[in-house]
């Protein structure tokens, strides 16, 4: 043989393997452990929302003409109160309304004595919590006579 001819050369097989080589797709798809753990725990979290709501009672809300409305959440407010005193029937400590006037405080009071002057107090004030009112005398001159 002469080295200018050469055997054509062969494509050789490669040699075969057990299992044949397969592409294995993957999904987009989670798997179904995965998919169900969103609306497991937004379902968990409804419901334990909902228990505690149930347990802790309505929420404290301002309303529109009310001022608070009793609730369980916040603290409620101490009720707020003014000290009369002066020439009243029954000087104290008396509430104080949510529009409280300085003439519902004396009527709360037992009214003014005989000898009050109101004619020195602004009836229509609104006192605030921990006021002390004192509603003034009339000064005399001597002796009081009937």
């Amino acid at each position: 043989m002469t080295p200018s001819h050469r055997a054509p050369l062969v494509e050789q097989e490669p040699p075969a393997t057990e299992e044949p080589a397969t592409v294995v797709e993957q999904s987009a798809r989670p798997p179904r452990r995965a998919r169900l753990r969103l609306p497991l725990g937004a379902a968990g979290l409804a419901l334990f929302s909902f228990w505690l709501g149930a347990r802790l009672g309505p929420l404290t809300s301002a309303s529109a003409g009310d001022g608070l409305t009793r609730g369980t959440w916040l603290p409620s407010p101490a009720p707020a109160a003014v000290y009369v005193t002066g020439a009243v029937r029954h000087p104290g400590l008396y509430p104080l309304g949510r529009n409280g006037r300085l003439a519902g405080l004396i009527a709360q009071a037992g009214g003014p004595s005989r000898d009050a002057d109101l004619t020195r107090l602004d009836l229509a004030a609104s006192p605030h919590d921990g006021d002390t009112v004192t509603v003034p005398r009339r000064h005399t001159k001597g002796c009081a006579s009937r």
